[in-house]
């Protein structure tokens, strides 16, 4: 037990600035004095993760709406058109989604944003290749 204790103990100086603050995310002083944590959750060049969900917003609805039509062939498949139609405008739709869930401060936020960002690469990939 006393062995459990000390091991806590540890990870709690661990997490601990160099002025005293803690970096745990449910430390409302953390949050307040701007721990790294709470800094990195800002996301790129300081800018918070929802900004960035705006422009991809903006792409996916331009995308949907002014689609060239003349660049399918009359003997396209039903999937190939899906995939030509839709496929740019769903990558920049799931691309928004990521940074919007990058923004939560949900445990699993991280992972899932991740994941959606390799559901939209993998969706480009298979606009590309299709569009090949």
């Amino acid at each position: 037990m006393r062995d459990l204790q000390q091991s806590i103990s540890e990870l709690r100086s661990a997490m601990m600035r160099d002025d005293g603050h803690s970096m745990d995310p449910e430390d409302e002083a953390a949050r307040e004095n701007g721990s790294a944590w709470f800094r990195a959750r800002r996301g790129m060049w300081r800018v918070r993760p929802w900004v960035w969900a705006l422009p991809c917003a903006v792409v996916a609805v331009v995308y949907a709406v002014g689609w060239p039509v003349s660049d399918v062939t009359a003997g396209t498949t039903a999937t190939s058109y899906l995939i030509l139609r839709w496929g740019h405008s769903a990558t920049w739709v799931l691309l928004a989604l990521s940074f919007v869930v990058r923004g939560s401060t949900s445990h699993w936020s991280g992972r899932i944003a991740n994941l959606l960002a390799i559901a939209a690469l993998l969706t480009y990939a298979a606009f590309l290749f299709t569009a090949a």
